[in-house]
Protein backbone atom coordinates (compact mmCIF):
# COMPACT_ATOMS: atom_id res chain seq x y z
CA UNK A 1 0.00 0.00 0.00
CA UNK A 2 0.89 3.54 -0.80
CA UNK A 3 1.32 6.58 1.86
CA UNK A 4 -1.30 8.26 0.12
CA UNK A 5 -3.98 5.35 0.23
CA UNK A 6 -3.07 4.81 3.91
CA UNK A 7 -4.18 8.70 4.45
CA UNK A 8 -6.78 8.68 2.73
CA UNK A 9 -8.39 5.65 4.81
CA UNK A 10 -7.30 7.73 7.65
CA UNK A 11 -8.85 10.23 6.42
CA UNK A 12 -12.73 8.38 5.61
CA UNK A 13 -12.01 6.66 9.29
CA UNK A 14 -11.18 10.03 10.92
CA UNK A 15 -14.46 11.42 9.36
CA UNK A 16 -16.91 9.13 10.82
CA UNK A 17 -16.12 9.53 14.47
CA UNK A 18 -18.70 12.21 15.54
CA UNK A 19 -15.33 14.36 17.22
CA UNK A 20 -14.01 14.72 14.16
CA UNK A 21 -14.32 18.81 12.21
CA UNK A 22 -15.66 17.31 9.24
CA UNK A 23 -18.46 14.40 10.81
CA UNK A 24 -21.68 15.11 8.82
CA UNK A 25 -24.74 14.44 11.19
CA UNK A 26 -27.03 12.81 10.34
CA UNK A 27 -31.03 14.62 11.33
CA UNK A 28 -32.68 11.21 11.91
CA UNK A 29 -34.61 11.10 15.18
CA UNK A 30 -32.97 8.32 17.84
CA UNK A 31 -34.98 5.10 19.05
CA UNK A 32 -35.64 7.06 22.15
CA UNK A 33 -37.18 10.25 20.80
CA UNK A 34 -39.65 7.88 18.20
CA UNK A 35 -40.27 5.84 21.10
CA UNK A 36 -41.17 9.02 23.14
CA UNK A 37 -43.15 10.35 20.59
CA UNK A 38 -45.67 7.27 19.86
CA UNK A 39 -45.99 6.79 23.63
CA UNK A 40 -47.46 10.60 23.72
CA UNK A 41 -49.58 10.09 21.01
CA UNK A 42 -51.19 6.92 22.41
CA UNK A 43 -51.43 8.84 26.04
CA UNK A 44 -53.26 11.72 24.03
CA UNK A 45 -55.60 8.94 21.98
CA UNK A 46 -56.45 7.11 25.31
CA UNK A 47 -56.71 10.65 26.73
CA UNK A 48 -59.71 11.79 24.37
CA UNK A 49 -61.57 8.58 24.20
CA UNK A 50 -61.78 8.86 27.86
CA UNK A 51 -63.13 12.66 27.23
CA UNK A 52 -65.70 11.20 24.91
CA UNK A 53 -66.96 7.95 26.64
CA UNK A 54 -70.58 8.16 27.52
CA UNK A 55 -70.06 6.39 30.88
CA UNK A 56 -68.35 9.61 32.23
CA UNK A 57 -70.80 11.72 31.05
CA UNK A 58 -74.25 10.14 32.01
CA UNK A 59 -72.96 8.88 35.78
CA UNK A 60 -74.30 11.53 38.29
CA UNK A 61 -72.18 12.13 41.49
CA UNK A 62 -73.86 11.86 44.87
CA UNK A 63 -72.72 14.38 47.96
CA UNK A 64 -72.38 12.52 51.24
CA UNK A 65 -73.46 14.54 54.25
CA UNK A 66 -73.37 11.88 56.67
CA UNK A 67 -72.75 8.22 57.72
CA UNK A 68 -76.21 6.82 57.10
CA UNK A 69 -75.72 8.02 53.36
CA UNK A 70 -72.22 6.35 52.85
CA UNK A 71 -72.90 3.17 54.62
CA UNK A 72 -76.19 3.26 52.18
CA UNK A 73 -73.99 4.25 48.98
CA UNK A 74 -71.29 1.36 49.96
CA UNK A 75 -74.35 -1.13 50.56
CA UNK A 76 -75.82 -0.78 47.27
CA UNK A 77 -72.17 -0.33 45.53
CA UNK A 78 -71.49 -3.78 47.01
CA UNK A 79 -74.97 -5.38 45.87
CA UNK A 80 -73.98 -4.46 42.44
CA UNK A 81 -70.87 -6.89 42.68
CA UNK A 82 -73.02 -9.78 43.48
CA UNK A 83 -75.73 -9.73 40.76
CA UNK A 84 -73.82 -11.55 38.08
CA UNK A 85 -73.55 -15.38 37.39
CA UNK A 86 -72.35 -17.68 39.70
CA UNK A 87 -69.81 -19.11 37.73
CA UNK A 88 -68.48 -15.19 36.77
CA UNK A 89 -68.24 -14.19 40.92
CA UNK A 90 -64.39 -14.36 42.39
CA UNK A 91 -63.79 -16.63 44.63
CA UNK A 92 -63.71 -14.00 47.88
CA UNK A 93 -66.88 -12.64 46.76
CA UNK A 94 -68.37 -16.69 46.37
CA UNK A 95 -66.91 -17.90 49.84
CA UNK A 96 -68.74 -14.24 51.28
CA UNK A 97 -72.22 -15.61 49.86
CA UNK A 98 -71.55 -19.18 51.33
CA UNK A 99 -70.96 -17.09 54.49
CA UNK A 100 -73.99 -15.70 54.54
CA UNK A 101 -75.84 -18.57 53.43
CA UNK A 102 -74.27 -21.04 56.16
CA UNK A 103 -73.62 -18.78 58.65
CA UNK A 104 -70.04 -20.22 59.48
CA UNK A 105 -66.72 -18.41 59.80
CA UNK A 106 -64.64 -17.22 56.66
CA UNK A 107 -62.14 -20.40 57.90
CA UNK A 108 -64.80 -22.86 58.08
CA UNK A 109 -66.15 -22.19 54.29
CA UNK A 110 -62.44 -22.25 53.17
CA UNK A 111 -61.95 -25.40 54.40
CA UNK A 112 -64.67 -26.97 52.35
CA UNK A 113 -65.16 -24.42 48.74
CA UNK A 114 -63.59 -27.11 46.85
CA UNK A 115 -66.23 -29.33 47.51
CA UNK A 116 -68.98 -26.71 45.88
CA UNK A 117 -68.90 -26.75 42.20
CA UNK A 118 -70.68 -24.29 39.76
CA UNK A 119 -73.84 -26.74 38.81
CA UNK A 120 -74.92 -27.70 42.45
CA UNK A 121 -75.46 -24.24 43.45
CA UNK A 122 -78.82 -22.01 42.61
CA UNK A 123 -77.92 -18.54 42.71
CA UNK A 124 -80.56 -16.26 42.70
CA UNK A 125 -78.97 -12.75 39.94
CA UNK A 126 -81.72 -10.18 40.37
CA UNK A 127 -81.27 -10.37 44.84
CA UNK A 128 -77.50 -11.71 44.49
CA UNK A 129 -78.25 -14.37 47.15
CA UNK A 130 -77.78 -18.65 47.34
CA UNK A 131 -81.26 -20.09 46.73
CA UNK A 132 -80.43 -23.32 47.30
CA UNK A 133 -77.30 -25.90 47.58
CA UNK A 134 -77.51 -29.53 45.91
CA UNK A 135 -74.98 -31.08 48.07
CA UNK A 136 -74.62 -31.60 51.83
CA UNK A 137 -71.70 -30.45 53.56
CA UNK A 138 -71.24 -31.98 57.50
CA UNK A 139 -69.24 -28.87 59.18
CA UNK A 140 -68.79 -30.77 62.39
CA UNK A 141 -66.59 -33.02 61.11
Amino acid sequence: MSNTNIEETINIIRKLTPNHPDYIVKKGKTFTQKQWQYNMKLAQAKENLRKKSTRLSTREQEVVSSFDDLDRLLEEESLLMYKKKWSRLGKRYKVNRLMVYYGKSYSKILDFYDEFKDKDIDYDEVEGRIKDIKIKINFNS
